[in-house]
């Protein structure tokens, strides 16, 4: 039995594929201002190497880590991946003063990171960290610092998703949004009114499909945008 027959409808299971494969597009081309010098410094570090290049990150950043060392020595550079939980508990002794350490880390502040710069340091192993912010510890314990897309105060780029329920294309929905709302981190916060405890109240039942209440909370369940971009679509409200 089909649990989800919306998801039935071979189009919409296609539109969907497509729209997943245009957000991906459109991310990849908005790093592409971020191929700078750092890069090609990065670049040149780790092809000048005389030992490895051994990859380290937490959680997902770990496991983009640990793709990113097993693609470099499919294509022929040494590399490997080391955990850096596991690097302070003896593994540290995999790298060497010849080695080249990429360290991924989305806040730059990962304490296990952090635990073994030190060491990474005192051995004189080059450092490139791939961190999205790059004012970050990690950033200035660097000699090479690569920014990525995560730090940028705009979304590379904003996709809606209706389910095929919309009377306007999605496309248009997605420029409204734009529009109306204010996508950088302060914007989100300042409009939701997110500086302020509210965890008393948000935590149970699930932070969705919840009645926005007097205090304040589930702000982002307000529907106070919905006649403005109704308007700026040409859309009647009922």
């Amino acid at each position: 039995m089909n649990d989800h027959p919306q998801y039935a409808d071979s189009a919409a299971l296609l539109a969907s594929g497509r729209r997943v494969l245009e957000i991906e597009r459109d991310a990849v081309a908005g790093l592409l201002p971020r191929v700078d010098d750092a890069f090609a410094q990065a670049c040149a570090a780790m092809l000048g190497c005389g030992g490895r290049v051994v990859v380290t990150g937490m959680g997902k950043s770990g496991h983009i880590g640990n793709k990113i060392a097993a693609t470099l020595a499919s294509t022929g550079t040494p590399s490997f991946f080391v955990h850096p939980g596991e690097a302070s508990h003896g593994d540290l002794g995999m790298i060497t003063r010849q080695d080249v350490v990429l360290a991924i880390s989305n806040s730059g502040e990962t304490v296990e990171i952090l635990t073994i710069l030190p060491l990474i340091k005192r051995m004189g192993a080059p450092l490139i960290a791939m961190t999205g912010r790059p004012g970050s510890t990690l950033a200035s314990s660097a000699e090479v610092q690569l920014a990525y897309a995560i730090g940028v105060a705009q979304p590379v780029s904003v996709t809606v998703s209706t389910e095929n329920t919309a009377v306007i294309p999605e496309d248009q929905i997605a420029e409204l949004v734009k529009q109306h709302f204010s996508m950088t981190p302060r914007g989100i916060i300042k409009h939701l009114n997110l500086l302020r405890p509210i965890y008393k109240t948000t935590a149970r039942h699930g932070h969705f499909g919840r009645t926005p209440g007097a205090d304040g909370s589930f702000s982002w369940e307000k529907t106070d945008k919905a006649a403005a971009l109704a308007k700026a679509a040409g859309i009647k409200m009922k």
